[in-house]
């Protein structure tokens, strides 16, 4: 470097931001010390420019008489220390961990610093690269991160990392893009380096820490490397493959692609990753997705038995786009019955799913599970069947006969035999049937859970109104249940506005507030006691620091909700509603619709939760169930607000 006194002389060291100040004025003479191989000096000159995770005006200045210093001295003993203060110029540190300034402006200044710093160094790789091979740690891996800092300046740099096989590089190197951008596509140096990887399975490896470092890396040009890898390579450690998949993030059409792919493996630990990764997208992103779904329903058919577990496709109505694929599976001559490997019979969860679509086709299937033998014999057919009704709903009514028959064949066996069948006999209940409700008092009388069978009675409605009685005299040791059963029977609310005055008053907020709601006009004198659930200063004033612990928006909606069902009138609620939903979307969604037109104002906040026009959404909720009931009720009250204005 010519010149290099006068370009010492030219800085004012006295000036520069560090914290360091009384060691600064030593710097010139330190630095040609060192210039000259002084490692005394140097040492000297390190403790001045250290600042572990913080950046200086001084390291900066000092950057490039640095980078002469490792020119011209690769060879000393202290080598490791300029290359280590190189490196973390150029933004890469020990390990490859990348820090952050504190604010936006700093932050642009600093990378700013750093792709200075790149092009400064990038002249040395010639001179240090040999280090790779010294006998010193850490050398080798100060040498390995100042390579990494000029990999997208230098081919020798990538060369060298190739035959070292550094794959954590890829990682550092495609950070370094993803935060900086430093250059403006470094895709033709990354597919470089992947090319000298062909033929070991560190090219897995080297995906997945390049994808957690810049995930929008190598459009296009992941996946067809790693299915070539899983074909040809044979012993592919299954790690990588589920990294890389996971490490792909929204780029659904290639995670597609992949999991596709990877279902083609004679390895079953790669195809249940494929069936573990399509089953996480469903779950997790909206969209159709019927490439992954059709990769979970060949997981059903695996040999198997971890890959079959590891899509169950209890998937509710997201399941349509192959619901007809499904469906070839039950008809005749197929049995819609499964069989485990120890007999144990079942309906899969695919069933149950397709029938939330509500395909006209299920409810045929269902009746001929009803009506064979082999489910008087098989009671966990039966428990299985609660929910097909339950989501059928009321296509489901011309099988009520059939179902009570079924409830009370089980019922003629000891309790233990009949547990399983309660569910289907709430299934049942869901059906308004006023024939049925003897298998209700029945099992009351046969010693079943008092609290669910109250519930099923609820659930039948007005039907149930001969078991009045029955209800009031349970309603002591469970009035919760009870006086939630009698109003559904009877339409007597004093029961559930003495239940929502007493937790009111207790302290029980928003089970207060949700009996209250339900009761409806009658609980008029409960307004006083919900008022002061919506302003958060005066829940602190009744109950201090529950603000703090759970915050006051499930608090203020549930009231809110409860005040429109009891006065009639849209405001507060909708003031409350358009700002928050509180923990339950969909309940506040069907009081909106309840409200129409005057709800307008919460327009925004329904359709903040509806799909959005571009891919890659993730759902509000890990359940494919919820997000899709939650969907339904916001279009359903925006149609409602819109539609009736």
């Amino acid at each position: 470097m010519p010149d290099l006194d006068n370009q010492i002389d030219r800085i004012d060291w006295a000036a520069l931001d560090d914290s360091r100040n009384d060691q600064r004025g030593s710097v010139p003479q330190l630095l040609r010390a060192a210039l000259a191989g002084n490692g005394d000096a140097f040492h000297k000159l390190y403790g001045i420019v250290y600042a572990d995770e913080q950046f200086t005006e001084c390291l900066y200045a000092l950057l490039p008489f640095l980078v002469e210093i490792a020119r011209r001295h690769h060879g000393a003993d202290w080598i490791g220390l300029v290359l280590e203060r190189i490196a973390f110029a150029a933004g890469v540190t020990d390990k490859g961990h990348q820090y952050w300034s504190p604010g936006e402006e700093e932050r642009i200044e600093i990378y700013a610093w750093r792709r200075r710093a790149r092009d400064l160094a990038a002249p040395v790789v010639p001179d240090v690269v040999y280090l790779l091979g010294s006998d010193d740690e850490s050398v080798r891996n100060e040498t390995v991160n100042v390579l990494i800092a000029c990999a997208d300046r230098s081919d020798e740099a990538i060369v060298a990392l190739q035959r070292h096989h550094h794959v954590e590089a890829m990682s550092i190197a495609g950070r370094m893009r993803f935060e900086a951008g430093l250059s403006p596509d470094s895709t033709p140096w990354l597919t470089r380096h992947l090319a000298g990887l062909t033929d070991s399975p560190d090219i897995l490896e080297t995906l997945s820490h390049l994808l957690y470092g810049d995930p929008e890396a190598l459009p296009g040009g992941i996946v067809p490397v790693v299915l070539d890898a899983v074909a040809r390579l044979g012993d592919i450690p299954p790690l990588w493959v589920a990294a890389i998949n996971g490490n792909l993030g929204n780029r659904l059409p290639e995670r597609t692609q992949l999991l596709t792919g990877l279902m083609a493996s004679s390895d079953p630990a790669v195809r249940k990753i494929a069936a573990e990764g399509a089953a996480e997208i469903v779950s997790r992103w909206r969209g159709d997705h019927r490439g992954v779904l059709e990769v979970m329903l060949a997981a059903q058919d695996d040999p198997d038995e971890q890959v079959r577990a590891a899509a169950p496709l209890n998937i509710g109505a997201a399941i349509e786009p192959i619901a007809d694929l499904v469906m070839t599976r039950f008809q005749p001559p197929h049995d819609p019955v499964r069989s485990t490997e120890n007999g144990r019979r079942y309906i899969p969860t695919e069933f149950v799913s397709v029938a939330a679509t509500g395909d006209p086709r299920i409810v045929p299937i269902a009746r001929r599970i009803l009506e064979d033998e082999v489910a008087r014999d098989h009671p966990q057919i039966l428990g299985n069947l609660d929910r097909v009704v339950n989501v059928l709903g009321d296509r489901a009514k011309p099988l009520a006969g059939l179902v009570q028959r079924r409830v009370e064949q089980v019922l003629d066996r000891p309790l233990d035999d009949y547990y399983e069948v309660l569910d289907l006999a709430s299934a049942l209940s869901g059906l308004g049937d006023p024939a049925s409700l003897p298998v209700f008092l029945d099992l009351l009388d046969r010693g079943a859970p008092p609290r669910e069978v109250l519930d099923m009675l609820g659930r039948l409605g007005p039907a149930a109104i001969p078991a009045a009685p029955r209800i009031r005299e349970l309603f002591d040791e469970h009035r919760q249940a009870a006086a939630w059963a009698l109003w559904c029977v009877t339409g007597a609310a004093g029961p559930m506005v003495e239940l929502a005055r007493d937790y009111l008053i207790s302290g029980e907020w928003r089970l207060g507030a949700w009996f209250a709601g339900r009761a409806g006009p009658a609980a008029a004198s409960l307004v006083p006691r919900l008022l002061p659930l919506l302003d958060p200063q005066q829940l602190e004033l009744l109950e201090p620091g529950l603000i703090e612990f759970v915050g006051p928006e499930d608090f203020q909606h549930k009231a809110a909700i409860a005040l429109w069902r009891i006065t009639g009138r849209p405001q507060p609620t909708v003031r409350v509603l358009a700002a928050t939903f509180g923990m339950s979307v969909i309940e506040s969604a069907d009081c909106l619709a309840e409200i129409g037109p005057e709800a307008r104002e919460a327009l925004p906040m329904l359709r903040a939760y509806l799909p959005k026009p571009w891919p890659g959404e993730r759902r509000p909720t890990a359940s494919p169930w919820h997000d899709i009931k939650l969907v339904k009720a916001c279009a359903r009250a925006i149609t409602r607000i819109e539609g009736a204005s």
